[in-house]
């Protein structure tokens, strides 16, 4: 498979953004560092350095001392000097206690402008707060020949799907049914806790494909509703991993055979609700996947049956690291706020409109004087473009 690499103009300067999050399961901490080109819409990200550091104490100065330190590494790792960041973005670094201390604390150590909160804009306008994923992907992985499916394989099955030549309030993004989560709920009860998880689909590849089950799991009311539709974590758990197991019991199914038809279970559903997304006449031309998930040997072959002869690669080849996602869509953000352009897509959160997301912390003089005249220009072009 020849991979699209986008072109752009080397005479635009290199522009540098930074992003930072928490894992919401693992509470590491994780950044990115962009390299990218080109203003607006065109902005075109050539290269994502990634770092992730072990779990951090739930303290505001303390995740403030945890995430400079990572800053400075990253940069310094990636021979970036630190003034050179346009904007430094976090997503889910505070704690609810610690709520602008952190970014106050990190807008004076570092002298960078802070860009955080991105929900609040979003709920404010009637929305969820998110997914806030849809137009930082379309950043990544926009084409203007090419239908890109985004698949994560995270706790639930994320799904977006980018049409060629669209634009980010084009994008679709839903959950398509349940994933790792689910797998692992199942694992641990099946194995009486002796293990969290499936190592690379090891103990499902044994098992066999089990009607019944399926038949049962894809009742469920969740999959009947229609795209998009997001998971609140909860809709397969509790009760319904309780009749799934008893159903086993009762047809003396192997643990094996139930994670089999949990893997296969995962992708059917991907598959329906990529069909009910589709436009008339539009196929998916490449398939690109990150998540925990991809560490699933049995889960990504039969993630690359469903595609038949479709390339599924994974983000780390196109490099966009999937350890890093969540940070990567921050620093995007962040770029989108400079520039002005709406971070939420309405499909997707539910807003009555877009609206440009997340609150600034300024920098040091310097470089809050560089933000303020950077959009005073970028605004002075839009009243030009406008006039004209």
């Amino acid at each position: 498979m020849t991979i699209e690499i986008p072109v752009w103009s080397t005479a635009l300067p290199t522009r540098v953004f930074a992003g930072a999050s928490i894992g919401r399961t693992s509470k590491r901490l994780k950044l990115a560092l962009l390299r990218c080109r080109g203003e607006g819409r065109q902005l075109r990200v050539l290269a994502v350095d990634a770092l992730t550091l072990p779990p951090i104490d739930n303290n505001g100065r303390l995740i403030a001392d945890a995430v400079e330190r990572a800053l400075r590494m990253l940069a310094e790792r990636s021979d970036v000097p630190l003034e050179a960041v346009d904007c430094f973005a976090l997503e889910g670094v505070a704690p609810a206690s610690a709520l602008g201390l952190v970014e106050a604390l990190l807008a004076e150590r570092t002298g960078l402008t802070i860009v955080s909160n991105f929900a609040l804009r979003d709920i404010a306008a009637g929305g969820r707060g998110g997914p806030l994923s849809p137009v930082p992907d379309w950043f990544l992985f926009r084409s203007p020949r090419l239908h890109r499916l985004l698949v994560h394989l995270g706790s639930g099955l994320r799904t977006t799907f980018i049409e060629a030549g669209s634009s980010p309030s084009e994008v679709v993004v839903f959950d398509a049914g349940p994933c790792c989560r689910f797998l692992d709920e199942l694992t641990r009860q099946l194995s009486r806790g002796r293990h969290a998880y499936d190592p690379n689909g090891r103990f499902a590849v044994q098992g066999k494909h089990r009607d019944g089950l399926i038949r049962q799991w894809s009742s469920h009311p969740f999959l009947l509703r229609p795209v998009p539709r997001f998971l609140d974590g909860n809709e397969f758990s509790g009760g319904f991993l309780d009749s799934s197991l008893t159903l086993a019991r009762e047809n003396h199914y192997s643990a094996r055979d139930v994670l089999c038809s949990a893997s296969q279970f995962v992708i059917q559903n991907l598959e329906e609700a990529v069909q009910r997304v589709l436009p008339a006449g539009v196929e998916i031309d490449e398939v690109w996947v990150n998540g925990g998930g991809i560490r699933n040997g049995f889960l990504w072959r039969l993630l690359q049956d469903a595609f038949g002869r479709k390339p599924v690669r994974r983000s780390d080849d196109l490099g966009f690291p999937s350890e890093a996602r969540r940070a990567t869509h921050a620093a995007l953000l962040g770029f989108c706020m400079m520039e002005n352009i709406p971070g939420s897509v309405v499909s997707a959160s539910g807003a009555t409109a877009p609206r440009v997301l997340g609150q600034i912390t300024p920098g040091d003089r310097m470089h809050w004087d560089r933000w303020v005249c950077h959009v005073a220009d970028r605004f002075d072009e839009e009243v030009s473009r406008q006039a004209a």
